[in-house]
């Protein structure tokens, strides 16, 4: 996602700041809020799919299933390091 350097854009976008802190605070930390959020609903779907096998549901096949349950943990792996680089850079521009 290249959040890493979101404080460092902000710094640049023609404003006299001299530091990132206070002003990118808010806004690294509102996409901090929605990448948490949607994790909680990839774990949610990753539930949903792991009963659904357990429990043989038939809207889909099992083979669907587990594909969708591969597709949702990828999709968390993702998220999880998009959450890593926006904490970063939280740290970095609160340091």
């Amino acid at each position: 996602m290249g959040l890493k350097n979101s404080c460092l854009r902000l710094r640049n976008q023609g404003s006299a700041r001299t530091s990132c802190g206070p002003n990118a605070d808010p806004y690294l930390r509102s996409i901090k809020k929605k990448i948490a959020e949607e994790i909680h609903r990839a774990q949610t779907e990753l539930w949903i799919s792991k009963a659904a096998l357990t429990l043989d549901l038939p809207r889909k096949s099992a083979a669907e299933w587990k594909k969708e349950k591969k597709e949702i943990k990828a999709r968390l792996k993702h998220l999880n390091k998009a959450l890593q680089e926006i904490n970063a850079a939280i740290q970095h521009c609160t340091v």
